[in-house]
């Protein structure tokens, strides 16, 4: 196994700026056949999600032989200052709810920065759609909205956005919206 440690700055090239995060997995990548070189080495490529994790990468490895082999590593995905969403699982015709946008910073330094919620197919109810933030070095602050669903709705789509002049995250999220009735 060959994985490069190091390089480069911390969040990829250190420019936390503008790419939507909205590719949420449990699972970034699965193949259960890769076939090796002859040195027993081989090589797969993916890209991973959006998400803001440790990664476990686990490798098998088998011999027709009945030969067995196995590696786990951990990869950290993370950004300095990052929004993580407060939000159900899902949401109900007509309900009213409150959900948040945490602001995770993980620098040594306090950051301050506007945090804003925007929605599709729901109202935001609250006087401030956006919202002036002060962080603490590796700390964390939260900002509430609340939400009207409509009848009618089939789903909402929730867009977070933290921004200052050093950092930026955007988070993008849709979740189900059910009938208020069961079927009989």
């Amino acid at each position: 196994i060959d994985v490069k440690k190091g390089g480069g700055a911390k969040g990829g090239d250190g420019n936390d700026a503008l790419k939507k995060r909205s590719n949420f997995k449990d699972t970034a990548y699965f193949n259960g056949h890769v076939m090796t070189d002859v040195q027993g080495h081989a090589k797969v490529q993916f890209a991973l999600p959006d998400n803001i994790t440790t990664w476990q990468l686990w490798m098998v490895g088998s011999t027709d032989d009945t030969y067995v082999g196995s590696e786990k590593i951990h990869m950290v995905a993370r950004k300095d200052v990052f929004v993580e969403t407060l939000i159900p699982q899902f949401l109900v015709e007509g309900d009213q709810v409150q959900v948040g946008g945490l602001i995770q910073n993980l620098t040594d330094k306090s950051v301050d920065g506007k945090v804003s919620l925007s929605v599709q197919q729901a109202t935001i109810s609250s006087a401030n759609v956006e919202q002036n933030l002060s962080i603490n070095a590796t700390s964390k602050n939260t900002a509430y909205w609340t939400i009207d669903v409509p009848a009618k709705s089939t789903r909402v789509t929730f867009r977070y956005t933290f921004k200052n002049a050093q950092y930026e995250d955007v988070v993008e999220k849709t979740i189900p919206v059910y009938p208020y009735w069961t079927k009989q």
